[in-house]
């Protein structure tokens, strides 16, 4: 990447800041799912486990 950037020509390698932009974004919208559905799993994870506990032991 940095190849890219210090030994081309801006016209030429302009093309490809607009193609990684666009893969910014889709990276950035595929963490946050990501880290949304870890942190769903988590929480609800927690949930049973404090259910459990707060049932008497027979």
């Amino acid at each position: 990447m940095f190849q890219l950037i210090w030994e081309t020509k801006g016209r030429y390698c302009f093309p490809y800041y607009v193609c990684l932009l666009i893969l910014a974004g889709i990276a950035t919208a595929s963490l946050e799912q990501f880290l949304e559905r870890r942190y769903r799993a988590m929480r609800g994870r927690k949930k049973l486990e404090e259910k459990a506990s707060a049932q008497p032991a027979e």
